[in-house]
Formats: C-alpha cells, structure tokens, sequence
C-alpha cells in the first residue's frame, strides 16, 4: 500500500491524483519526500489531477529514480505506449476488451461501455484497422475481437 505519510502529505495540500497514478507511485522505491516534492512540482505547473501518463513519465525521465529496477523500466515503458497510442475516443474499447481472456463480440463489449453495439462494432473495426486488435470469425460467421 502507498505509504500513509505521502497520502496524507497530498491530502493537505490538496494534490489530486488519479487511481492509476497512485497504482503506478505505490510500487516505487523512491523516497517519499522527493515522490512529494516532484508532485507538488507537477501539480503546481498544471493545476490539473495527476495522471498515470505523469506517473510514469515522472518515474522515467528523473534521474533521481535511477534505482528502479530494469524490469519495472521496462513495464513502464509498455504501459505509457499502450495509454499513450490508443486515440483517447477509443480507449474505453481498447480496455473493455483488454478484461477479457478470449475473443468477443462487439454486443458483448457494448454491454459493458453502455453504447450501442453499432458504435462499438464501428471503434472497435477502428482499432482493428490501425493494428490494436484482433478480428477473427467463427464458424457460424459471428465476429469476434481480442487483443493479440
């Protein structure tokens, strides 16, 4: 868990933080005091919440965090290309279907956005088109999408 100290350190000065952002700050091994001091930076410049995308880049780009482990660079660096590549009106599809396992339709992901089906067919072929997923059809013709 995040450290209590930085919590409450953002709290009193009021600091809005993304969930993804304090997923990605909970497993660093950077001191707390220079985690605070580098938020309140990033808080102060924009005045908007701090997102995942500053998480990592903050995590990234700072010499002071030369300690994280090339395994966790690593992971960071995949995870703001894939946040960063999916054009923003199609991520809610992109993730939605990143949930599931095994292909599935676009009925099913709609359920799950609350869009019609039609939309979602067509965000989802966008997707298709520019190589974030995968379209496959059953046996019985039906068209199913998956991350590859």
């Amino acid at each position: 868990m995040l450290r209590k100290n930085l919590l409450s350190q953002l709290e009193n000065a009021k600091i809005q933080i993304t969930p993804g952002a304090l997923e990605i700050l909970k497993n660093s091994n950077v001191p707390t005091s220079m985690l605070f001091k580098d938020l309140t930076q990033i808080w102060k410049d924009r005045n908007k919440p701090i997102t995942v995308k500053d998480a990592i880049d903050l995590m990234l780009n700072s010499d002071k965090y030369v300690q994280l482990s090339k395994k966790v660079h690593k992971e960071l660096k995949a995870k703001r290309k894939g946040f960063i590549e999916v054009p923003r009106q199609y991520r809610q599809s992109f993730y939605t279907l990143k949930k599931f396992k095994e292909p599935v339709s676009a009925g099913q992901v709609a359920k799950i956005t609350r869009r019609k089906t039609a939309t979602e067919r067509i965000y989802l072929n966008s997707l298709v088109s520019k190589g974030f997923v995968k379209k496959t059809k059953t046996q019985n013709d039906k068209i199913h999408y998956s991350i590859p």
